[in-house]
């Protein structure tokens, strides 16, 4: 993922020296299923397997190539739903795009908590 990443932040360097403006994603998330990062804007394949590590690396990868890069503002996260889960077994059925007490959540606040 972080190879992948890294050609889109290439491109997008570019476009943002070129313009001489700053760049934010305006939103940005994958569901924990098998198969989502490679297709992020998927609602439909609610049958693929539940895969919380996936969805954390997408998060993951997505950072490190990102956060450090003086051009970039940030990202608008997708999602985090109103309708917050009250326990954990709740979230561990979940294959949607929310990330509460899911591994992306995590990789969220470690990347924000950062100095």
């Amino acid at each position: 993922m972080v190879k992948e990443w890294g050609k889109i932040r290439d491109n997008l360097r570019t476009l943002s020296e070129k313009l001489n403006k700053k760049i934010i994603f305006m939103e940005i998330g994958c569901r924990s299923a098998k198969g989502c990062a490679s297709m992020p804007w998927d609602f439909m394949h609610m049958e693929l397997e539940r895969d919380e590590e996936e969805q954390a690396a997408f998060y993951e990868s997505c950072l490190e190539v990102f956060f450090d890069e003086p051009w970039f503002y940030g990202i608008f996260w997708w999602d985090w739903s109103t309708v917050i889960y009250s326990t954990e077994e709740e979230a561990e059925k979940d294959v949607g795009f929310n990330i509460h007490r899911k591994m992306a959540e995590a990789v969220i606040k470690k990347w924000y908590q950062k100095e």
